[in-house]
């Protein structure tokens, strides 16, 4: 009788052990889109203060993708760590530095801030490039890439190799197209865009697509949260569909490897 109980006992606990784990997963995950969305909304909230609706800019450390801590004073940033992933594996540990603004840390080791609006998955991969050029001539990103508008049209240029002008201001053929174009994000990033042939709405489809922050998926080990431009939140495999591709994952990761 003794034995059949500790039998059904052992079998109870292994259930809920299960269980508590199976929970875990789904509420984490919740968690992390939930981070995702109030970073959005920040950033959303310094856009339309900005007078040219411009996006945080990026952090002035060489290779650091994340925006300057300069940029986001709101108390949403400052009272809780949203900038760490909750399946982080130091997440406690970052979560009491966080405590002491002067350890604040403004990284990108749990999520990576573009900063940028890529017109295709090239232009982002030689964004990436140019990055890891920057920051080893110790440079930060928004050194050698600006944005300056010629008559109308816009053209974005860096110190360096990447240089793309755009007619009139539009991405004409943003699906199939292979010039190399980017664009600082913008709130009204819509308006720089060409619809499509089929009538379509543009801003909306384009501003649902286009990345902001991505989380690193080595975190949940099969993918991880996106952040979009319209403020929706996605969990996406890796690899995937852009942004979670290996060659732009993998361009990330390199920027990791570089000498501080």
């Amino acid at each position: 009788m003794a034995g059949a109980i500790l039998r059904t006992m052992a079998i109870i606990t292994t259930v809920a052990v299960f269980s508590a784990l199976w929970c875990r997963g789904p509420l984490k995950n919740w968690q992390c889109a939930q981070n995702l969305e109030q970073i959005g909304a920040a950033l959303q909230t310094y856009a339309q203060h900005d007078k040219s609706g411009d996006y945080a800019p990026m952090s002035r450390t060489p290779g650091c993708l994340m925006f300057s801590p300069k940029a986001l004073g709101s108390e949403a940033m400052q009272k809780a760590p949203l900038l760490i992933s909750y399946v982080h594996p130091h997440r406690s540990v970052l979560e009491r530095r966080c405590t002491n603004a002067s350890l604040y840390v403004f990284d990108d080791n749990s999520y990576w801030y573009l900063g940028f609006a890529f017109a295709n998955e090239r232009s982002a991969n030689e964004w990436l490039e140019a990055c890891k050029e920057a920051a080893q001539h110790r440079e930060p990103v928004n050194d050698f890439e600006r944005e300056a508008r010629h008559g109308g049209s816009c053209e974005w240029r860096s110190k360096r190799a990447i240089s793309s002008r755009l007619a009139t201001g539009r991405w004409a053929g943003f699906r199939a197209s292979n010039e190399i174009v980017y664009a600082h994000l913008k709130e009204n990033i819509g308006d720089t865009l060409s619809p499509f042939d089929d009538g379509r709405e543009k801003e909306a489809y384009f501003k649902s697509i286009i990345p902001v922050m991505v989380e690193r998926p080595e975190l949940h080990g099969n993918g991880g949260h996106v952040l979009y431009l319209d403020g929706h939140v996605e969990f996406v495999p890796y690899p995937g569909q852009f942004p979670m591709t290996q060659k732009f994952i993998e361009g990330l990761r390199s920027l990791d490897r570089l000498p501080n």
